[in-house]
Formats: structure tokens, C-alpha cells, sequence
């Protein structure tokens, strides 16, 4: 019975060691060594079989090991190397410099998809760092990118994506286009003397003059809603008109359009060489065309990129159309552009004033009859010449969207002014935009 006891010990003994063997351990002193000379003592010390990738340059290497577990001494090696190491099997570790073009890259790389929520594959390719970048690849799934790499260059992608991949803060971009005329512009009292690098300026009876040029201002929020007052009463008068009244949110950073344009498409008959005539639809725009680029800064103030364009027709000519004798109608487009950068609080409102508009009108006034005999009536009518000048001036507050806060779009359409003029002669109510 005895016997058989220690014969079973004895069976059992050589199986449960080879379960718990523990890592093979390097102990060795190397100083300006080649590479291959290093990882062939290790190979020899503890019974591992170690690769190298033909690629990989044979140079002179330091290391100093004290019963140090096998790969956490090549990792040692080399990482200092730029080089990296794996185990492909419980004898055998392979060691290249996975790089994308060596040619043991398919054994040294993992492989891993990595689903994008906030950012997009070419916003991450462009982030990551240059030494990286040859790791990731984007395809048609904008979400989405496929990572190969070694395993110490996947965890530092996954932790490039951690930081990249939040939402950011959005915020809400509120226009007001509102057309005045000259006088109704003093009434607002915007001093555009004031305008520069100020967050805001107070308001002022009166508004020096200025002609051909955009200029731009910021206005506090609470003073705004004393401008808004003042404008509620233009617009009941007939001295202002809401040309548009649209809002457009965005990410912080990403640029946000509101185009508000009437098109009108015309015939345009060329005649070639006289042979054949060449007909060709074009379409002409007219409107308010607005391009901001938000930046939420340091304490919520906000710094805007603006580019403003406003046009109207201003006449319509006949144009011959063909050899028949036919005309068309063509709009003559008076287009004012203003290109700006403004920092402002949250809430304020960024005030850009365009070109002033002047329209001569000569006024004729005549005796019936006497007044359309010919040098007689000269005697009997008179010609009365004036200037109508109006401007048109944009309203722009920008407003951070709380986290959860439904987003908003651009509506992209003329408001209807009898709408307008209703919610603006409401007591007490501003106008929302």
C-alpha cells in the first residue's frame, strides 16, 4: 500500500511542475553588445526561442538584468529600440520593428474596430500623432476606423481616442436682418464710433455718420433689449423692415450658414458665330447670406467669425433675347459684403452695419392737359429730386446650448412680415428668434 502511494507521488510530481512553471528569468550584464548577441544569450539562458525580423538594424545595446522574467526584459530591450516584442508561442517569441511595411507586421499587430460617437475617422487621423497615424485607417464608415498595430501602440490610439471622442458644447446662433432707413439708424442710436476690440458698448442718442465701408460693434444683452424696444416702435411705423429672422445651431468650433436668398432664373441666349443661337438657364440671388464660426473661449465668452453678405435688386433692364426682337427682364444685384471677428460674452449681440443704400427719385407734378404741351408746359409742372437712403444692419447673439438642450436648425425662409410685425407690437415681448 505504501508503495503504490509513492509510485502515484512520483507520476504526479513531473506534470504539476510543468503546470506552474514559472517565467524563465534573464540575469546578465551587456554593455554596447549587438542586438543579435543579446537576444541569442537570452534565447540560450532560458530555453525560448527568440526571432528577429530581418528588417531590424543589428546595433550596439546596453542592458543590465538581476533575475528579471524574460519579457519584461525585452520589453526593456526593446523599447528603447523602437522595437517590440511577442510571444507567439510558449517557446518562441518573435521580435520585429512593427512598423506597417516589415515584414513580420501581420504577427506582431493586433487588430481592432473602434466605434467613433462624436468625432469622425478623418477628425481622428488628422489628431493622432504623426508617429501613429500609419496605425488607423478610415474607410466610407465615417465613424469608424480599423486599427493594426503592436500592442503597445494600440493602447496609446485607444487612449487617444479617449480624449478625442467627447461631444462638444454647441451653441445657438440668433440673427435679427433688419432694413432702416437713415433716419430710423440715429433712432437706434448704435455708436459705431466705439466699435473695436471692447466687448460692448453702451448706447447713444445719436450715430455719427459713415458711408462705404462695413463696421461692426457688440451690444450687452440688457441694452439690447432697449434697442429691441426702440426697433419694435420703427417697425410699427413703417421706418424699418425684418428682412429676416432665422437661428442655426452648431458644434463649438464648426462653422454654421443661414442662407435666406430669393432665386430668379432667366434665358440667356447667346448668338455663336451667327450661326445658331445657344440658350442657357441661369440663376440670379438676391438675399442674406450668413457664414459664423463660433469658439467658446476662457469664461464663456464667445468669439465669432462672421462673413455677412447682403443683396437686393436694385432695377431691372430689358435685354434683347434673340434674333426675333424678344426681351427678357434682368435684375441689376447690389451686393454689400463684410468679412469680422468679434469676442463677446454669452447673450450679447454682435451688431454689423452694411453700406448705405442711396436712391435718387425725381418726382414730376403737372397741370393736366397744359403740363404735356410740348415747351408751353414746361410753365405748367415742376420736378422735385430727392435721396431715400436706407441701411441694412445684422443682429448676431450668440447663446451656449445647455447639456441636454433640444438643438435647434435654421429655417432657411423669409419670416412673414405681417407675422412679424404682430409679435414685435406685442407688449412687452421680444422678438424670439
Amino acid at each position: 500500500m505504501a508503495a503504490a502511494a509513492v509510485a502515484v507521488a512520483v507520476l504526479l510530481t513531473p506534470s504539476l511542475a510543468r503546470g506552474q512553471q514559472a517565467e524563465p528569468r534573464v540575469s546578465n550584464v551587456w554593455v554596447e553588445v549587438p542586438l543579435s548577441q543579446v537576444l541569442r544569450d537570452m534565447s540560450m539562458e532560458t530555453g525560448v526561442g527568440i526571432a528577429v525580423d530581418p528588417s531590424v538594424a543589428d546595433q550596439l545595446v546596453s542592458l543590465q538584468t538581476e533575475q528579471t522574467p524574460l519579457e519584461e526584459a525585452l520589453h526593456k530591450l526593446t523599447v528603447a529600440q523602437g522595437l517590440t516584442a511577442r510571444r507567439l508561442a510558449d517557446d518562441f517569441i518573435l521580435v520585429g520593428s512593427g512598423r506597417p511595411d516589415s515584414p513580420s507586421f501581420a504577427y506582431l499587430a493586433d487588430l481592432e474596430r473602434i466605434e467613433l460617437n462624436y468625432i469622425t475617422g478623418k477628425h481622428l487621423l488628422a489628431s493622432l500623432p504623426r508617429a501613429l497615424q500609419a496605425y488607423v485607417a478610415s474607410g466610407e464608415r465615417s465613424t469608424e476606423v480599423l486599427v493594426a498595430a503592436p500592442r503597445d501602440k494600440m493602447e496609446r490610439i485607444r487612449q487617444a481616442v479617449e480624449l478625442l471622442d467627447v461631444p462638444r458644447r454647441q451653441i445657438v446662433l440668433e440673427a435679427l436682418v433688419v432694413e432702416l432707413s437713415r433716419e430710423a439708424g440715429r433712432q437706434l442710436g448704435i455708436d459705431w464710433e466705439r466699435s473695436g476690440t471692447d466687448t460692448a458698448v453702451s448706447l447713444t442718442e445719436t450715430t455719427e455718420e459713415f458711408r462705404g465701408v462695413f463696421r461692426h460693434t457688440s451690444i450687452a444683452e440688457r441694452q439690447f433689449r432697449t434697442l429691441l424696444v426702440t426697433l419694435r416702435m420703427l417697425v410699427s411705423e413703417g421706418d424699418a423692415t425684418i428682412r429676416s429672422r432665422p437661428r442655426v445651431a452648431t458644434l463649438n468650433g464648426e462653422k454654421a450658414t443661414i442662407d435666406v436668398q430669393l432665386e430668379e432664373y432667366f434665358n440667356i441666349v447667346t448668338d455663336i458665330n451667327g450661326a445658331f443661337l445657344r440658350t442657357e438657364l441661369q440663376v440670379v440671388k438676391s438675399g442674406v447670406v450668413l457664414d459664423m464660426t463660433p469658439q467658446i473661449g476662457k469664461d464663456d465668452d464667445i468669439t465669432v467669425n462672421v462673413s455677412t453678405e447682403v443683396s437686393d435688386v436694385t432695377t431691372r433692364r430689358n435685354t434683347l433675347n434673340d434674333e426675333n426682337g424678344s426681351t427678357d427682364t434682368l435684375p441689376v444685384i447690389r451686393r454689400r459684403r463684410a468679412q469680422t471677428r468679434v469676442r463677446v460674452k454669452e447673450g450679447d449681440a454682435i451688431v454689423i452695419g452694411g453700406l448705405i443704400e442711396s436712391t435718387e427719385r425725381n418726382e414730376v407734378k403737372k397741370v393736366p392737359v397744359l403740363g404735356s404741351i410740348p415747351l408751353v408746359g414746361l410753365l405748367f409742372r415742376s420736378t422735385t429730386a430727392s435721396t431715400v437712403e436706407k441701411e441694412v444692419i445684422i443682429f448676431i447673439t450668440p447663446r451656449v446650448m445647455e447639456q441636454g438642450q433640444a438643438p435647434l436648425s435654421d429655417r432657411h425662409a423669409l419670416i412673414d412680415p405681417e407675422a412679424e410685425l404682430d409679435g414685435l407690437r406685442r407688449e412687452g415681448q421680444q422678438p424670439g428668434l
